[in-house]
């Protein structure tokens, strides 16, 4: 009869283990993808809200005409 390297109770933390640190990086993902949806909405709000309406123009705009002047 061959031994087996861990006893039953160590095979069962280490799954245990395994699963928490699985749970914990799809948790982490999808933290991270709600975090970056949030950004890409924020700076879409931004780039629609620093339109100067009077002018018709853009923060951008003026930026180019300094770069060119």
């Amino acid at each position: 009869m061959s031994q087996s390297k861990f006893q039953p109770d160590q095979v069962a933390e280490r799954q245990r283990r395994t699963s928490r640190l699985a749970l914990h990086w799809l948790e982490t993902r999808q933290l991270l993808a709600g975090e970056i949806e949030v950004m890409d909405r924020q700076i879409s709000i931004n780039r629609s809200e620093s339109i100067d309406h009077s002018a018709g123009r853009s923060d951008d705009d003026d930026f180019m005409i300094k770069l060119s002047a």
